[in-house]
């Protein structure tokens, strides 16, 4: 079949029902002190991406197999899952456990899919610090979530790098990225600056799972070359070439997660537990938001993450894969000015 059809439909499709999301909207957010906008806005816009990512899916498949369902059916349910939450907000141990249950079957099929054995008992550990990383990887996504456009360009940075890599190394056009990128550009239309739809958690789950997806893929499928070869160091080159890519959201996230952890812990007054709670709760103390609130601007800040990704990780990438012995010293200067950036905002600091 023509690629050209399904790249359209999805395109098409996420932009038509992401304007009927804004026209009869489904989920609201409303404003709040931890938030970054001041009227009600129509959420939940993964909707549209997934309706938009799934009619080109189902052009391309052309046979039913269980790998094919789960490429169908994972996303609808973490879409579900988003949405439900984005409606009702439930209780963050129900979002936690499908998310546990959801990222074990992507990393597991992808896994049996890659290999093509369903003996992964040499895996074990690998598959566990996976999941770990795709339950992490959708939270912060989650997280880092809250302000206009933020969510789906770092998303698209991601999609075209690892596109571009197959592309230019070995002549591969990844029809999964293909038939995603459409939509995410199709809901860049609305989501622009002032946003007149978010993503939602529906969104942030979504596109965290599918870019997980490519990242996983692209890392996964040389370690299991490397089991039984000398190439478990091309694996560690294209696994610090995604963590390259994806800088921002990690070393953001993480960083705050983590300062706030531990200006909690430093209270005597609270528990672990406490501690634990406090570093889920909504804030507005990521360094994109505290740069968001010091310029007034969503599109400043989204410009100035956009020339850190194109200008700074972008060329540590390709050197990480043309110039391997150098992979780790590339890692390092990817993270570190992000990391003193966090420092000097004072990222994961309640401004009193």
């Amino acid at each position: 079949m023509n690629i050209l059809l399904p790249i359209v439909s999805s395109f098409i499709l996420t932009l038509i029902i992401s304007y009927i999301l804004i026209k009869k909207p489904i989920a609201i957010s409303q404003p709040t002190s931890r938030g970054l906008h001041d009227n009600d806005i129509s959420t939940s816009g993964g909707i549209a991406i997934f309706f938009g990512y799934i009619s080109a899916a189902i052009l391309i498949i052309n046979e039913i197999n269980i790998y094919n369902i789960s490429l169908l059916s994972i996303p609808f349910f973490i879409v579900l899952l988003g949405f439900l939450d984005d409606r009702y907000s439930i209780t963050k141990t129900i979002r936690f456990l499908f998310q546990i249950l959801l990222s074990t079957l992507i990393v597991v099929i992808n896994t049996i899919v890659l290999l093509n054995s369903t003996d992964l008992s040499n895996l074990w550990i690998y598959i566990l610090f996976s999941i770990i990383f795709f339950v992490y990887f959708i939270n912060i996504y989650n997280f880092m979530d809250g302000i206009d456009l933020i969510a789906t360009i770092q998303g698209l940075f991601i999609l075209v790098g690892i596109l571009s890599y197959h592309v230019l190394m070995s002549n591969y056009w990844n029809i999964w990225i293909l038939i995603l990128i459409p939509a995410l550009i199709a809901f860049i239309i609305f989501n622009y600056s002032p946003a007149k739809l978010f993503l939602g958690s529906s969104g942030s789950y979504l596109i965290a799972l599918l870019v997980g997806q490519e990242m996983y893929i692209m890392s996964t499928s040389y370690l299991l070359v490397g089991i039984s070869s000398n190439l478990n160091d091309i694996w560690v080159t294209h696994l610090i070439f995604i963590l390259i890519l994806a800088t921002i959201f990690l070393a953001d996230s993480t960083y705050t997660i983590i300062v706030r952890f531990i200006k909690k812990l430093m209270d005597n007054t609270s528990t672990f537990f406490e501690c634990v709670q406090y570093i889920t709760t909504p804030h507005r103390t990521h360094n994109y938001q505290k740069l968001a609130l010091l310029y007034g601007s969503h599109k400043k800040v989204n410009l100035y993450l956009f020339l850190y990704n194109i200008l700074w990780c972008l060329p540590l990438a390709v050197i990480c894969i043309q110039m391997q012995e150098y992979k780790y010293l590339c890692l390092l200067f990817s993270y570190i000015p992000y990391l003193f950036w966090c420092y000097i905002n004072r990222a994961g600091i309640e401004d009193k």
